[in-house]
């Protein structure tokens, strides 16, 4: 589940789109009005569709117990249920599982959302692929956004899986991201960043293993530990404020870094690699998210 606290945030998703593409996004989607008390939809029920509410509120809430426990209250501009689109790359991947709802969705008001479903986003994915990249770039920026500013001293937990920042790259494809991306390696020991520096570059682990870490009162704590094709710095390349925690490096590790400045660029010229690796980012950053809010997955 994705929290838009902000109105600006809905215009974000449109942000960089030609009018022709706002108009192929709105396409993907259909207006649908909820009266008060009406489901969206039941835990245990598979997800196909993402919700942006327009107008109106939303309870999330799992109402499998007694009595019915809430987990949160959504309004306008806020948007869930997205982690049911990104279990699929494409159309052609229908072999991909999709996601049960872990919650129920009522509309706690009359409530207008915008609804795209899963097979009109895989669409896009597969026939418009300039703006499925500029899309999930916005979406993966709104994330880690929201992301950041709900950690603030909460931990992640390091044993959720994530997803790799590289899934389904072939070989070729890797190659053409490297003309957008600079490979840094890092005797063991050295600090690629410090807790409190300026994020300009996020980082795929290419060899070797990287240790996260943050100061606390009672000195040094280990949040993760990164391996091959994990990621991680994201949140400060997005947010332009200090890390929030330290990157060294636990063995001699090779890494990918990506600046702001190569992901526009590979965005512009490479639109099919940059939806490959911001559906990857977006994935990352909702796992995360879910980390954070528990197991629940609308």
């Amino acid at each position: 589940m994705l929290f838009f606290k902000k109105k600006e945030d809905v215009a974000r998703i449109y942000e960089g789109l030609s009018s022709h593409e706002m108009k192929q996004l709105n396409k993907a989607g259909i207006q649908e009005w909820f009266a008060k008390g009406a489901p969206v939809f039941r835990k245990g029920q598979t997800g196909k569709e993402m919700f942006i509410i327009v107008d109106g509120s939303v309870r999330i809430l799992d109402d499998t117990v007694t009595p019915p426990k809430q987990i949160a209250v959504l309004r306008e501009g806020e948007l869930f249920g997205e982690l049911s689109l990104t279990t699929k790359e494409t159309k052609r991947s229908a072999q991909a599982p999709s996601l049960q709802r872990s919650a129920s969705a009522i509309a706690e008001t009359d409530t207008t959302m915008f609804v795209v479903e899963e097979e009109a986003f895989a669409d896009l994915l597969d026939r418009h692929q300039d703006l499925a990249s500029k899309l999930l770039m916005n979406l993966f920026y709104i994330t880690g956004q929201r992301l950041r500013e709900s950690i603030r001293n909460r931990l992640i937990d390091e044993n959720i899986p994530l997803p790799k920042a590289l899934r389904g790259f072939k070989d070729e494809e890797k190659r053409r991201l490297l003309k957008f991306s600079d490979v840094k390696r890092f005797p063991k020991g050295q600090p690629i960043f410090l807790e409190g520096q300026v994020g300009a570059e996020l980082y795929c682990v290419l060899a070797g293993t990287v240790e996260i870490v943050k100061r606390q009162a009672s000195g040094t704590k280990r949040l993760a530990m990164m391996g091959e094709g994990d990621i991680f710095g994201e949140l400060g390349l997005v947010s332009k404020k200090g890390r929030m925690a330290s990157a060294v490096a636990h063995t001699d590790a090779d890494l990918l870094a990506l600046s702001e400045d190569g992901l526009h660029k590979l965005q512009k010229k490479n639109p099919d690699i940059a939806t490959k690796l911001f559906l990857n980012l977006f994935r990352i950053t909702t796992a995360r998210m879910r980390s954070l809010i528990g197991p629940t997955i609308v």
